[in-house]
């Protein structure tokens, strides 16, 4: 039975759907009934895309969207979605979804049957639901027009192949053919003459074209062509056979091939032809012929990469020539004769490439002897020697030769009647042609970095293809590439020519664009009649030791090569005088060597002046090549942090090295007040790393990859010393004090004492023994050694030094020597804690204040003599001479720890008692002398004999004579005799308790406490030797078996991990995750927005970290942690979009707000979880995640933007929610690359909903005043995303990704300024711009350039405008920027007219002009406040008519208004609207109308939605609101109306409802009128009923998928 509500809601909705459909049909029939096909036809209209209220204020503007629609052949032909005048970048991620993402309108409706159905059957799609809904009503809209624009049809396709074909001559072809293009011909002329659609004339076309394609020309004779034999010997020529073979027996071999040769069984354009072109290409090279010899003159570089899978010759300047085998260098070769030659570039005349040398080949062995004095060939067993080694590739070396009949690309070599040889096509095989080695697949295209460059022709290609990506193997075995062309054809199945190509014409490598394959407009590349080069290509690869690959692609008219004049050579100019304006003495020998080579290109391409794609590419190169250029670095002194061990090093003579000080008092670790002079790396204070200190760094020295530390580095550093938080800034040179190793600081002069930085080897640091004067102190200081200190083993106080190094001065280091001539390297805060105390263990001291000591390096300094400290201060070198010419003796101890003395009774009236002394072992040299003071002691074996004693507490030194040893010093006590009672009953208690106890339940450490504890208890019980012992036995006891500790078994829990912790063994990057700091306190402690994660702090301050499941091992103390229990409870309450609620957290989603490591017990394994590690020190960490991911392949579309309201950059990952729904749980997501490195996203600033991600990588610093971290994600940039993994509470998900580009950001900015239409120009500002940048500039609905730093438009229309700026060479992300384009006047001015306030429309402009201007009032500004014209929160105060609201908020005080109407492309209009003036008063109505309606509308929720989650585990909160509206609507006045009032139980179609606007509206509703709508919405609601149904129309249910 359906409730009374749900009946409502269902009838309204179907009466509202049917109004609203009567309304929008038109009265005449849009398509053919029979079928409800749209008739062939343009059909275009626009639609408003508009906010609602659960859209963000700054979120998104709103904007116009027209659609067009082409339909032909009764299909969607052509579909063009274009924003309006108000639209920005910031809304091309949700115009993008909504248009051409996977789901969007045009990719789902393309070539789709043109009905209104299919229209109406399109889903709005998620994540843009604003544009979708807009697009979707346009199109209907469109589709219903009664008159379609008629389609153009382009004919120009077909009337050239009209005139081809007629220009042919019958006597050149067979009869059957010409009879077949003559039947498509007059089919042709007359689909010319009718024009019926685009479809029919494409065809006619295509069909004639394919029947002059098919043409067989009369056969004539021809000669059979004579292969031209390649004149190159190989390295080690085989010898002729010298027995004759039979018939058919064949040798297999590899044999060097001409390119003729090559390429004349292959079925390419021109196979076999060797003619050769006297035209020259853009880089003056004559490479146009076909299948030639490769002659080049161009010498500067590339002849090691653009030939060394070749036979090829080098002729010098003097005649000497050089026949290349390969290459171990880019200037030295190993000839064929095995000689090893180093050439000089400039010495080059040219150089020739014949063809291929390693052509896997077999020949008949009776004609091997013959092939062998034509070839050059490797046998079996022979080397192979090829590649070159730079960035990706490598060079092959002693590769054994192994040709089989089944060797990929194997060849037949026939033996001709004149002697000569031809070849076959090489056919497929499956072995690799190498001894032992399998035969290798090539990588994907897409893993190749497969680029279809933009066009530019430098070289003289006329298309080209980069391979960028994973192309190291693949180039350096590259042997040959063959091009197919399709046209049209997407299907890749009717190929219409094929091309080979030649290595150092067509094909080369590059140092850093990697592998470029090109087209060469030449004789052996020339496009079929007809066609331009543009639509589906492939590339077959064929390379050494592979399977041949083929890759398919797409060419545009961009990226075909067209004619290209030199229009400016400023750019290359300026980039030649900045080159030569540099000296060759401040840079590297190899980066200066590179850059000359690129100067000598660049001056050569001036002067010739090509086209200006070469000239923009010697640009880009030259400028590529100075900005890689390496500094020579000048001698010069830094301040430097040192590792302790690298900074004592060479002033110490000490074999042990000197640690890093490990601090458990992370705070005095980070307090320069007392740790000045050290630094460290990790701001978490764990250890310090070692010392800053002035370094002389050598001439030549590279410190690039080491962080630099300038006058405008900070560091912030909040401690808690004695229970006050600081924060101190530390700026400048100070910066070094938290910051990594060998980061360093320029000084500005030499200093007085430093150390000299060695660069060895291996590229790591080692530095000299300190250079400087010291200054010796020899007065004031005295010296003593301390054996026993509260700081170490031994402590040296040095009474008086703080006159000359005053407390507070930064302590470098200090270094303690002996005349023994040992020395040892003291550490800031374990060993130098006062500038006048020093204190070092020697292995019988483990742990200081918490923090565990390192012994090793000093233990040695026991025994020897101390004669001088020196100090390194930032005063200067000090040295303090000790103890005279003899030292201060550091006297030897030993294990003494098993000593003690057991404590005496004395007898009442006694002076005399006896002790023992036990686990007392000396060593032989000691020689021992007993005291105790206030006694007279007497030592007989372990007897110890106390005479004139009293009662209290001694200690027993036990003293070397010879002063060798440290004194051993005991405490025991003496006690008096008394007589009483002793109770112990407690005791008694505590004894039993313990022994109830089960070992199996507690930690092995708690347990063992226990047991020394009950021991002791034991004996007391026994001796009962007074009642101090008997209690202090029974506190013990009892306090043991309170600290018990309950053994952990394994158990799964969910716990509170913070983000960095969370992540660290999930990511490989070396940059932790910090917490998200929140400006938005309430959404932080929102479960449906930040669910997944948790804070500790209920201000809401910070998100900490994440809720995961956690496997905690056996025997985890977690007894500090908190527990969450089913029983724990947190109510917070939060204020969002104005509401406030209060929503209990309880069971394990308490969770949510509550300390890290909290947890709560699962009752099961769950699915999933990280395994707890508790390390030596306590703390905890985690591992990997454990579980099956489940990988999403299909449904997924990724798209990364540059442009981003939420940061840097933001993922979208279009279909994921149909896997993960909105409102699941998200614990984590992790960001990887292919280049190997991840990023792990938090909650709200990373994670915002399900399918958007978003990251900082330091552009934007704050995102809704949220500040934002970014130091994690840094090094994304630059690489490729190829892999997101999510953590839910449904489960792990891997959606893979096809390496998305993350464009590298510099901080770079694009301004253009606002301009008049008549203007024809507007100032840009480019700011920022590396130098690597290549500009491009764009602008949609603009036809502009780019001149001397403005735009220069012409045939513009006044509105907003993006201007997009991309980097030619795709490194950088793209830079928007919206500006306007004005109208000189606007449409419309102010009538002054204070009865009837309007802006009307002026007398020269149309009611189109007019109308566009009020559609596009931005916002009005009365009396200086500003109100939006539209979105959330706007305040409309114009009708459409251009009258003037004046009942609006705004004008409720005052008589006098100052409005300022903005409107975009129009100045703004500025006029004074004062209310004009009333003589008579509203009167007061005589009747006080009945407002009271019939029926009180409920507001209180019938029902209370339930949102219980019912997944385990899960951390998403369960929200039960807990503000039900208290407030009952008001209907009685609290003033008396001026007119009648509506009563709420009027039906909505009363005729009656007055209206005090002064906007004139029609009488009659046209069709779409929001009026006729409301009427029929009316109906609905007089039919059933009002009673509530205006409270019902205005709920409201959040959209999940809002833009």
């Amino acid at each position: 039975m359906i409730k009374r509500k749900e009946l409502q809601k269902k009838s309204l909705a179907a009466v509202m759907a049917a109004s609203m459909t009567m309304s929008l049909l038109p009265g005449t029939v849009l398509a053919d009934s029979t079928n409800g096909v749209i008739a062939d036809g343009v059909y275009e209209t626009t639609a408003h895309v508009t906010r609602t209220e659960d859209d963000e204020d700054d979120e998104w503007d709103e904007y116009d969207v027209s659609v067009k629609l082409t339909v032909a052949d009764g299909k969607f032909s052509d579909i063009t979605v274009t924003p309006g005048s108000v639209y920005d970048s910031g809304n091309s991620s949700y115009f993008d979804k909504a248009v051409s993402k996977s789901k969007g309108f045009k990719t789902k409706l393309l070539g789709q049957a043109a009905t209104v159905e299919n229209i109406e059957n399109w889903d709005t799609v998620s994540g843009a639901t604003r544009t979708s809904t807009a697009v979707k009503n346009a199109a209907l809209a469109a589709a219903k027009t009664t008159t379609p624009t008629p389609a153009a049809v382009d004919t120009a396709a077909l009337e050239k192949a009209i005139a081809s074909a007629e220009a042919l001559k019958e006597a050149d072809y067979t009869a059957d053919s010409w009879k077949a293009v003559q039947t498509a011909l007059t089919a042709a002329k007359a689909a010319l003459s009718a024009k019926d659609s685009q479809t029919a004339v494409d065809t006619a076309a295509d069909a004639l074209n394919t029947a002059v394609k098919a043409l067989v020309k009369e056969p004539t004779p021809t000669a059979t062509p004579t292969a031209t034999p390649t004149a190159t010997p190989t390295a080690n020529p085989t010898a002729a056979p010298t027995t004759t073979p039979a018939e058919d027996e064949y040798k297999y071999v590899y044999a060097g091939l001409s390119w003729a040769e090559y390429w004349a069984a292959e079925g390419v354009y021109q196979a076999g032809d060797t003619t050769s072109s006297s035209v020259v290409d853009a880089k003056g090279e004559y490479d146009k012929g076909a299948f030639d010899t490769v002659t080049r003159a161009t010498t500067n570089h590339g002849l090691h990469r653009g030939s060394f899978q070749c036979n090829a010759t080098i002729f010098m300047k003097d005649g000497t020539t050089y026949k290349v085998a390969y290459y171990t260098g880019a200037t030295t070769v190993v000839l064929t004769n095995g000689e090893t030659v180093t050439y000089d570039k400039a010495n080059i005349d040219h150089y020739e490439v014949y063809g291929l040398k390693y052509v896997p080949v077999k020949v008949k062995a009776t004609d091997y002897e013959a092939f062998c004095q034509k070839y050059a060939v490797v046998e079996n067993g022979g080397t192979l020697n090829g590649g070159f080694t730079e960035v990706k590739l490598s060079s092959y070396t002693g590769l054994v030769a192994n040709v089989t009949e089944n060797t990929n690309g194997l060849k037949a070599a026939t033996k001709n009647a004149d002697g000569s040889f031809s070849f076959s096509a090489g056919k497929t095989g499956s072995d690799s042609g190498i001894k032992d080695t399998a035969q290798k697949t090539a990588p994907s295209a897409e893993a190749t970095g497969l680029t279809v460059k933009e066009a530019k022709g430098s070289y003289g290609e006329f298309l080209r293809v980069d391979l960028n990506g994973d192309y190291g193997d693949l180039g350096s075995n590259m042997q040959s590439v063959t091009w197919t062309y399709y046209g049209s054809d997407s299907s890749y199945s009717k190929a219409l020519r094929t091309f080979g190509t030649k290595f150092a014409a067509d094909n080369w490598m590059h140092k850093s664009n990697g592998i470029q394959l090109g087209l060469t407009n030449s004789v052996r590349c020339q496009l079929p009649e007809g066609t331009d080069g543009t639509g589906y290509w492939t590339i077959t690869i064929r390379a050494l030791g592979y399977a041949d690959v083929t890759y398919e692609f797409e060419a545009t008219d961009a990226n075909i090569v067209k004619d290209d004049p030199v229009q400016s050579t400023a750019a290359l100019e300026e980039a030649i005088a900045k080159a030569e304006a540099l000296k060759e003495a401040d840079y590297t020998a190899e980066s200066w060597a590179n850059m000359q080579t690129e100067l000598s290109e660049a001056k050569e391409e001036l002067e010739a002046k090509h086209t200006q794609s070469a000239v923009d590419e010697a640009t880009e190169h030259l400028n590529a090549a100075v900005e890689a250029m390496v500094k020579v670095q000048k001698e010069t002194y830094v301040l430097m942090n040192i590792p302790y061990d690298q900074f004592y090093k060479a002033d110490v003579n000490n074999d042990v090295k000197v640690d890093a000080f490990t601090s458990a008092t992370k705070n005095k670790v980070r307090t320069g007040s007392l740790a000045g002079g050290s630094y460290h790396v990790d701001a978490s204070g764990d250890e310090i790393t070692g010392v800053t200190f002035p370094v002389k760094v050598p001439a030549g020295t590279d410190l690039s990859k080491y962080t630099q530390i300038t006058d405008d580095s900070k560091v912030s550093i909040t401690v808690t010393n004695r229970g006050k938080e600081s924060t101190t800034d530390y700026t400048g040179k100070d910066a070094l004090f938290e910051s990594a190793s060998y980061s360093y600081y320029t000084l500005s002069e030499k200093p007085s004492y430093y150390k000299e930085l060695t660069v060895n080897e291996d590229g790591s640091f080692s530095f000299g023994a300190t250079q400087g004067t010291a200054a010796a102190i020899t007065e004031g200081v005295t010296a003593e050694l301390k054996t026993d200190s509260k700081y170490g083993d031994y402590q040296l106080d040095l009474e008086g030094l703080t006159d000359t190094i005053p407390s507070g001065t930064a302590i470098y280091g200090v270094i303690v020597s002996t005349k023994e001539g040992s020395d040892y390297g003291m550490r800031h805060l374990e060993n130098i804690y006062k500038v006048s105390k020093l204190a070092w263990a020697t292995g019988f001291t483990s742990v200081v204040h918490g923090c565990p000591t390192s012994s090793e390096h000093y233990k040695a300094m026991m025994g020897q003599h101390i004669n001088k400290v020196t100090y390194y201060t930032a005063k200067g070198i000090y040295e303090i001479p000790v103890g005279g010419e003899e030292g201060l003796y550091v006297p030897v101890k030993f294990d003494t720890s098993a000593v003690t003395v057991a404590d005496a009774e004395l007898k009442n009236g006694e002076t005399s008692v006896a002790t023992t002394i036990s686990g007392l072992t000396l060593p032989e040299s000691f020689d021992a002398e007993y005291t105790v003071d206030g006694a007279t002691a007497i030592v007989e074996g372990e007897k110890l004999i106390l005479k004139d004693v009293k009662k209290g507490a001694y200690t027993l030194t036990i003293t070397d004579k010879s002063g060798k040893y440290a004194p051993i010093s005991v405490g025991f006590e003496v006690k008096g005799d008394s007589v009483q009672e002793i109770n112990t009953a407690s005791l008694e208690k505590a004894i039993q308790s313990a022994e109830a106890l089960k070992e199996a339940d507690y930690t092995a450490d708690s347990w063992k406490a226990l047991q020394v504890a009950l021991e002791n208890a034991k004996s007391a019980l026994e001796a009962k030797k007074d009642q101090t012992s008997v209690d202090e036995s029974t506190e013990h006891l009892n306090a043991a078996i309170a600290a018990l500790v309950k053994a952990q078994k394994e158990t799964y829990v969910l716990m509170n991990i913070p983000y960095d912790q969370f992540y660290k063994a999930d990511v490989n990057n070396d940059v932790k995750v910090d917490a998200f700091t929140s400006a938005t306190k309430n959404k932080v402690r929102t479960g449906s927005l930040a669910g997944g994660s948790y804070h500790v702090d209920a201000s809401g301050d910070e998100i900490t970290g994440v809720t995961f499941p956690v496997k905690v091992p056996a025997g985890t103390d977690l007894s500090k942690y908190t527990q969450i229990t089913d029983d724990s409870k947190v109510s917070i309450t939060v204020t969002n979009r104005g509401q406030e609620s209060t929503t209990d957290y309880t069971g394990k989603d308490a969770l949510f707000e509550s300390a890290s490591y909290s947890y709560y017990t699962l009752s099961e394994k769950p699915s999933y979880y990280k395994e707890l590690t508790v390390n030596e020190d306590g703390t905890f960490s985690f591992g990997a995640t454990q579980g099956t991911a489940t990988t999403i392949t299909e449904g997924v579309t990724a798209e990364l933007l540059t442009e981003s309201k939420y940061g840097d950059y933001q993922l979208d990952l279009d279909g994921l929610t149909d896997t993960i729904p909105s409102g699941t749980a998200i614990y984590g997501v992790i960001v990887s690359t292919k280049e190997g490195s991840d990023y792990g996203m938090r909650h709200l600033e990373n994670i915002w909903r399900v399918t958007e991600l978003a990251w900082c990588t330091g552009f934007t610093s704050v995102v809704h005043n949220c500040p934002t971290s970014s130091e994690h994600y840094k090094s994304m940039m630059g690489q490729h995303i190829n892999k997101v993994t999510y953590y839910t509470s449904k489960g792990i998900y891997e959606v893979p990704v096809a390496d998305l580009y993350v464009p590298k950001k510099a901080g770079q900015t694009v301004k253009v300024a606002d301009a008049k239409v008549s203007a024809g120009e507007a100032e840009i500002t480019v700011s920022n711009l590396p130098t690597d940048f290549s500009p491009e500039y764009k602008i949609d609905r603009l036809d502009f350039s780019v001149e001397n730093g403005k735009i220069v438009f012409k045939n513009a229309k006044k509105g907003k405008y993006t201007l997009t700026v991309s980097d030619k060479n795709n490194n950088y992300a793209e830079l928007t920027t919206t500006f306007i384009l004005s109208a000189d006047s606007a449409p419309a001015s102010y009538n002054n007219d204070n009865e009837n306030p309007a802006i009307t429309k002026n007398a020269d402009a149309s009611d189109e002009e007019f109308a566009d201007y009020i559609k596009n009032i931005t916002s009005v500004s009365v009396n200086g406040k500003s109100y939006a014209a539209s979105g959330r929160g706007a305040v409309k105060l114009f009708n459409d008519d251009g009258t003037l609201i004046t009942d609006a908020a705004p004008f409720a005080e005052g008589d006098s208004f100052e409005i300022v109407v903005t409107a975009t492309g129009y100045k703004n209009l500025s006029f004074t609207y004062k209310k004009a003036a009333t003589d008579t008063p509203t009167p007061t109505p005589t009747e006080t109308p009945t407002v009271t309606p019939t029926e009180t509308p409920t507001v209180t929720p019938t029902e209370t939605p339930t949102v219980t989650p019912t997944e385990t585990p899960t951390v998403t909160p369960t929200t039960t609101p807990t503000t039900a509206p208290t407030t009952t609507p008001t209907t009685q006045p609290t003033k008396t109306p001026t007119s009648t009032p509506k009563a709420t139980s009027t039906p909505l179609a009363s005729s009656n409802v007055s209206n005090t606007s002064t906007s004139k509206k029609s009488d009659n509703a046209k069709t779409g009128d929001v009026t006729n709508i409301w009427g029929w919405v009316s109906m609905a609601v007089a039919s059933l009923g009002a009673g509530g149904l205006g409270l019902k129309l205005r709920g409201r249910k959040k959209n999940e998928d809002e833009e």
